[in-house]
């Protein structure tokens, strides 16, 4: 409502070109770290399309916005989104990005701090402070992950059909996902060439066991260490 969109013409595009997707905003995001956004950031790996095989990195993580979050001041970058790339633009990192864990979940969690987040939390981390908070401590092994798990799977059946398969290859993609205040969740993109710098002491011990188990697999077909099949 009130939004000015820009048409096919103004963008130079022809229309039987153009594909649009249209996602619902999340007004009421699950808020950590003193009101900040979240999202949550699965490595998946597709190992065979026609029959797919699936497998899901044992572990993932969050990443968490640089500022407090305000549904209406949709202009400001840095607490509505998380990536790496725009955090490290902001200014409390202009002198270099030290993303650190929270380790300490109350001092790291606390809702009435106003000192900047850790950037990556990984999802044991999460999974407590999520227990914790809900006073349901098997809400992510119940509740969260088997979500994670069906938003994984739906876009890969629905996309395979127009996948040219390659022999003796793999493909690894990075699902983003979100929380809501309720603890439902949320697809929220897909990346095809997902990030795997050491941007913070997270993905700096996930991303090379990630990536080893993805080549032991792919050598020996087998399943190895950190991936399991959905």
């Amino acid at each position: 409502e009130g939004a000015d969109f820009q048409g096919d013409a103004k963008l130079g595009l022809e229309s039987q070109q153009t594909g649009w997707v249209a996602q619902k905003y999340i007004e009421k995001p699950l808020l950590v770290a003193g009101g900040r956004k979240m999202d949550i950031r699965q490595w998946v790996l597709v190992t065979h399309w026609n029959p797919l095989m699936v497998w899901n990195f044992h572990q993932n993580y969050a990443r968490i916005s640089e500022d407090i979050y305000d549904l209406y001041n949709t202009g400001n970058i840095y607490g509505q989104l998380t990536g790496v790339d725009i955090a490290r633009t902001h200014l409390s990192t202009e002198e270099g990005y030290h993303a650190t864990e929270m380790l300490d979940l109350t001092q790291g969690f606390d809702t009435n701090s106003t000192d900047p987040p850790a950037r990556h939390v990984s999802s044991d981390v999460l999974k407590q402070y999520i227990g914790d908070m809900s006073g349901d401590r098997e809400v992510w092994n119940n509740r969260i992950m088997p979500a994670i798990e069906k938003g994984v799977l739906a876009p890969l059946l629905c996309s395979r059909s127009t996948v040219v398969p390659r022999s003796a290859s793999c493909e690894m993609f990075g699902y983003d996902f979100a929380l809501d205040s309720n603890l439902n969740t949320w697809l929220i993109e897909v990346n095809a060439a997902p990030a795997m710098s050491h941007s913070s002491p997270v993905t700096a011990r996930m991303v090379p066991a990630m990536v080893e188990s993805t080549l032991k697999m792919s050598l020996s077909g087998f399943r190895y260490n950190f991936f399991f099949t959905l």
